[in-house]
């Protein structure tokens, strides 16, 4: 089996040890439901996923950066929804074809890692966390979520030149990214 999508199902309790035996899984989908456990849990041993969805549910703990390396096949991790802590873990950007990073509504402290400026990455969603301190100035971004003190002063030229199509992002202060 490469693929297992059971998102809004009303599914819920931990995922079990039998999931780990999907080894040759890519895409696994579980969003919308009320799955619960520490993240990544059993999932850890999933390394050949591309796409990564866990949206919506109840997973708790913090993004763990080492073992979030192991997973350098993901082009999309959108874990957001979850009622998780922590800071974004520098190594989510070793994941070399990740495209989309979804991490709204985690409760996520701390910056925005300039280890996620990876080539690959399009889409950033960051919304409803607690992010301080400046976007890194090596990011060239549409800003989304429009959510900055700063947003009046960017150019819209500069900003669709960029590699990234979409940056959510909250409670930013100070110049903007290209002040």
């Amino acid at each position: 089996m490469t693929s297992l999508q059971l998102q809004s199902n009303r599914m819920n309790g931990k995922l079990t040890n039998e999931l780990e035996q999907l080894r040759s899984l890519q895409v696994l989908d579980l969003s919308g439901n009320d799955f619960s456990g520490a993240f990544p849990g059993v999932v850890q041993s999933l390394t050949n996923l591309s796409f990564m969805v866990l949206l919506r549910n109840k997973f708790t703990g913090s993004m763990d950066g080492p073992i979030l390396r192991t997973f350098q096949s993901l082009v999309e991790l959108a874990i957001g929804e979850n009622p998780m802590s922590g800071s974004i873990p520098t190594e989510i950007g070793t994941l070399a074809n990740l495209g989309s990073l979804v991490l709204d509504s985690m409760g996520l402290t701390g910056t925005i890692p300039t280890e996620l400026a990876i080539p690959p990455l399009q889409q950033l969603f960051l919304t409803f966390n607690s992010i301080d301190g400046p976007v890194p100035t090596n990011f060239a971004i549409d800003l989304y979520y429009r959510s900055f003190g700063w947003i009046a002063a960017l150019s819209v030229d500069v900003i669709l030149a960029g590699p990234i199509n979409k940056i959510s992002v909250n409670k930013q202060e100070g110049p903007g990214p290209f002040d």
